[in-house]
């Protein structure tokens, strides 16, 4: 459509008596963008930043998880993504170069992470073969952590109040549950394979708003309380220092077991493959077909030919 056609047809919509009118006067002067969908599976790790492992980023006990994803591009530098994703976190104050060898605490948890995230590319995706981008969100994480009795038999440790959680007199001790919540942040890599097919290779941060992961976080609890609510297993699980060598066979009673100022962290390091399996191309909007109900009398061959809801190829 030239200046003088466009200029028109603009004037001709502006006269009609609806809110639409502007609308679609304005998108003709709008870019036009590509938008595509893409389905992936992810494959990948996760690993926990907390009381039984401080590092930031590390790939030491990281475990293998697996994910699906759906991701969708308005344009060429902006995408949303969902994704579900499964794995494992652990830790143990056992590992070689632990602070907190003598204290003998362990815990293992399957993770289910379900996330919305917003997606910039640094550069336009159709331009470059590798597009390094930013992302950040919102996730949704289930845990439940738990140990191993000295026969490997698993215990899980919410059930055990190990700091007294839900005891009498231990209302400031905070609960423990196993859905929560946390904002995530990243980046990482897009790699185009072919038209249709994407890689990406990813590091993602999760700030969490719970410091028990690890079932971890304050202070033992007084040692008549928990055997008094929760028997002598609730003991044995609070604390596990008698089990190793020289440790001290008495209860620590109202000491440090955790840091309480600092919530738990995981982060997960992720490849995944995705495939465009559906792309339209803004600028090939047929408005006749959007407009269909309202009984406008108009040509629209006579305004833009060749317009038409296709898919691109």
């Amino acid at each position: 459509m030239n200046i003088k056609s466009r200029r028109s047809y603009v004037v001709w919509l502006l006269s009609r008596p609806s809110w639409m009118s502007l609308f679609f006067a304005l998108s003709l002067y709008l870019p036009s963008y590509s938008q595509e969908a893409f389905l992936g599976i992810s494959l990948g790790g996760a690993n926990y930043q907390g009381d039984l492992q401080d590092k930031i980023l590390t790939l030491d006990g990281m475990t293998p998880g697996i994910g699906f994803n759906i991701l969708y591009a308005p344009n060429n530098r902006f995408s949303l993504s969902a994704e579900l994703f499964r794995g494992v976190l652990s830790g143990s104050d056992a590992k070689p170069g632990s602070r907190n060898q003598s204290r003998n605490l362990q815990f293992v948890t399957q993770l289910i992470d379900a996330s919305i995230a917003g997606r910039l590319n640094f550069y336009n995706n159709r331009d470059f073969i590798f597009i390094p981008y930013a992302t950040a969100g919102a996730t949704l994480f289930y845990v439940d952590p738990y140990t191993y009795d000295t026969d490997r038999h698993r215990v899980y440790l919410y059930p055990m109040s190990t700091e007294g959680q839900g005891l009498p007199g231990y209302s400031h001790v905070p609960s423990h549950h196993t859905l929560n919540g946390a904002i995530l942040f990243g980046g990482g890599v897009e790699m185009r394979i072919t038209k249709k097919i994407r890689m990406d290779i990813e590091v993602g941060w999760r700030k969490t708003f719970t410091d028990y992961i690890d079932d971890v976080s304050g202070d033992y609890p007084v040692f008549r309380d928990l055997l008094s609510a929760r028997g002598p297993d609730a003991v044995q699980y609070s604390y596990r220092g008698d089990e190793v060598s020289g440790g001290s066979l008495l209860y620590p009673s109202g000491t440090a077991r955790g840091n309480a100022a600092r919530d738990d962290w995981y982060h997960m390091v992720s490849i995944r493959l995705r495939y465009s399996f559906r792309s339209w191309d803004l600028d090939n909007v047929n408005r006749k077909y959007l407009m269909r109900n309202t009984g406008w009398p108009y040509n629209l061959k006579r305004v833009k030919k060749g317009n038409g809801l296709k898919p691109c190829d």
